[in-house]
């Protein structure tokens, strides 16, 4: 089961062993499976294990907009919060 889907935005993040970091890589998608925390205020709840998979270089549509090619965020609305973070 899926427990969460996480779009990274931090420029300075880097991929490595620490998952906490390389889940804030920009334009990376992570995508957790199994357990899910009750921080996370799902209703999934606890599962025998949970991991983490990180996807670089990903293209993102919502609603049937390009919010991400390749790994770069494109939207039109989000290009003055790109320029400020990049």
């Amino acid at each position: 089961m899926t427990a969460h889907v996480t779009y990274g935005c931090h420029p300075n993040a880097r991929l490595s062993e620490n998952i906490v970091e390389s889940e804030r890589v920009w334009g990376a998608v992570v995508w957790g499976f199994g357990s899910q925390s009750s921080t996370f205020r799902g209703k999934l709840g606890l599962a025998s294990s949970h991991v983490d998979a990180v996807m670089l270089n990903s293209t993102i549509y919502g609603d049937g907009e390009l919010i991400v090619k390749n790994g770069e965020f494109v939207h039109r609305e989000l290009q003055d919060i790109i320029d400020k973070l990049r």
